[in-house]
């Protein structure tokens, strides 16, 4: 029935539990399950006059500095 799953991950105990549950059943049913990470955008983000990349907000720049 299922042959592909597909299923977000962002490093959470929820994303981590759905894993297990889609490997449990592509295993199930000869499928393949695909991964997808996911991350939250810094909104604004722009590249200033040194060219590097800054975000409007306080929390979109720490958000930006941590990715870098």
């Amino acid at each position: 029935m299922y042959k592909r799953i597909l299923v977000p991950v962002d490093f959470t105990e929820k994303s981590h539990k759905a894993l297990e549950v889609a490997c449990k059943i592509g295993k199930e049913m000869d499928g393949e399950v695909y991964m997808m990470h996911i991350v939250k955008a810094a909104l604004s983000v722009y590249l200033d006059e040194l060219g590097e990349y800054k975000s409007k907000t306080a929390t979109g720049q720490q958000f930006l500095d941590e990715v870098l």
